[in-house]
């Protein structure tokens, strides 16, 4: 009997009877702005609220941009190969803007470059990846993140008040965690400090209530209060009980597996 209907719908189509589906491609969307922006910029924003960053280099360090009127109404954002450092205010203040897709080719993201996209939770960070700066995504709704091995140094407030991230990865070849860099990351309830860390701001980690457990490295040796209003802390420490003494974090638990 499926062998008998199959047959038919078959005869059908080749005879015209049925209509056939026909496919819509997403990239039909229809152009509402486009121009440039430096002079190695091009950007296009569709109907979809896509806006596409295409070129070579760096964008301008301009907190002002050619689609300041159109921010509002962005809800997806693309950063083409060939572009290395997405500076200024790019996407900041992009509220509506639920997700990113980074080239390969870029290795920093600077200061305010994400900032207050409230609604981004979608983010994959591109392999290659140096340098996140000061306040990059602050205030975003990502609930996971995994910054690549290549990141070396996280800003000041890089990822400040993300309240929905309760996963974070961060670099293996990481050296640096500024001044609140995830502070105010209220769903975060446990962090591994990678082995390479020397410097940790003060509050890096500070007002993360659910925070419970800090894996911390022998690499850290002097820090100022980065787990400020912390309270519940337990800490794993690979060294000795007098190495731990000596970095004088009195209000913290040490727990040695």
């Amino acid at each position: 009997m499926k062998k008998l209907v199959s047959y038919m719908l078959t005869l059908a189509l080749l005879l015209g009877l049925v209509p056939q589906m026909v496919l819509v491609n997403a990239s039909t969307a229809d152009t509402v702005a486009s121009g440039t922006w430096g002079s190695n910029i091009t950007w296009t924003l569709d109907s979809a609220g896509t806006l596409t960053l295409s070129g070579t280099g760096g964008t301008p360090f301009d907190y002002s941009t050619p689609w300041d009127d159109y921010k509002s109404s962005i809800t997806r954002g693309v950063i083409e190969e060939g572009i290395v450092g997405v500076n200024g205010g790019v996407f900041a203040g992009c509220s509506s803007m639920t997700s990113v897709s980074i080239g390969a080719s870029v290795t920093q993201i600077t200061n305010h470059a994400f900032a207050s996209c409230s609604s981004l939770k979608e983010l994959k960070l591109p392999y290659g990846l140096k340098y996140i700066g000061d306040n990059a995504f602050g205030g975003s709704s990502l609930v996971s993140l995994d910054i690549p091995d290549t990141v070396t140094s996280i800003g000041n407030w890089a990822f400040a008040n993300c309240t929905k991230l309760s996963s974070l990865e961060l670099s293996s070849s990481l050296t640096s965690i500024g001044i609140s860099a995830f502070s105010g990351c209220k769903a975060l309830n446990e962090v591994a400090i990678p082995p390479k860390v020397s410097y940790m701001g003060q509050s890096a980690f500070g007002s993360c209530p659910d925070l419970s457990v800090v894996y911390w490295p022998l690499s850290l040796t002097s820090v100022d209060q980065p787990f400020y209003s912390c309270e519940n802390l337990t800490v794993y420490y690979e060294g000795s009980a007098d190495d731990w003494s000596a970095i004088k974090l009195g209000y913290m638990v040490q727990k040695v597996p």
